[in-house]
């Protein structure tokens, strides 16, 4: 398989993506809320039929991250630390700079309320695990979009526990609240709104490629077979050889 350079796929995915694209390709998605699991010691496949939280695959979630931020150091930033901003379990509070400006700003319009998080950003092998929840009617989930396809991949949604206290406030920011079916669930469609859909996977795809040189994928951004059937494979424990920005 052929890769496609770096310089266009940076291209490809920045130069079209304002508005986000509808949640999903088939199916809208519930938000999601983590409980603390060990981390598996086997493969994401075993950690999915063994467990009900994506904590079980957390280190290889946290180097599909590492590797998205060598791939554009300005795509994903983390929320700074704020006094009345709480997480759930296993939250990774990585959003697009001008989401995360906004985010801040409404947090920081009620420093005295409490603003608790319940998800933010979601790698592709995350995204796998509920996805497979979903389909086999376990774990809660009865809305689930495909990998590659949730809002929660972008760097643009949010969902927030005490939803309709934000509500006013977030809005007045840039961000859509998707609606009753969904309540605590935000998407920024503000000023500098750019979806960064697909830069999870290409970042799996570079990390299994890095770490299997006899078995290589294509590094297309796309989650389709060939990216399924390695993140069914891969360590939840993550891989030998991590994230690695050398140009």
């Amino acid at each position: 398989m052929s890769r496609i350079p770096l310089v266009c796929l940076l291209a490809m995915f920045t130069a079209c993506a304002v508005p986000p694209p509808e949640e999903g390709d088939d199916e809208e998605e519930e938000s999601f809320e983590e409980s603390e699991e060990a981390v598996g010691e086997g493969t994401v496949e075993q950690a999915m039929s063994n467990s009900c939280s994506t904590t079980s695959i957390r280190p290889l979630s946290q180097q599909i991250i590492d590797e998205m931020r060598c791939i554009d150091p300005d795509g994903f930033t983390a929320l700074p630390e704020l006094s009345n901003v709480t997480y759930s379990t296993g939250v990774f509070p990585y959003l697009i700079a001008p989401a995360r400006d906004a985010l801040v700003k409404a947090a920081q319009s009620k420093p005295s309320t409490n603003f608790h998080i319940n998800s933010m950003f979601r790698t592709v092998a995350q995204q796998y695990m509920i996805r497979r929840w979903y389909e086999q009617g376990r774990c809660g989930i009865s809305a689930a979009a495909t990998p590659g396809n949730s809002n929660h991949e972008t760097g643009l949604a949010v969902d927030i526990a005490n939803n309709s206290t934000w509500r006013n406030a977030l809005e007045s920011r840039g961000f859509d609240w998707l609606g009753p079916n969904d309540p605590p669930h935000f998407d920024y469609e503000g000023a500098g709104a750019v979806s960064q859909r697909g830069f999870d996977v290409l970042a799996f795809q570079r990390l299994w490629n890095r770490n299997h040189p006899d078995d290589i994928i294509a590094e297309d951004g796309d989650y389709g077979p060939q990216t399924r059937s390695r993140i069914q494979k891969s360590p939840a424990q993550g891989f030998d050889i991590g994230a690695d920005c050398e140009p």
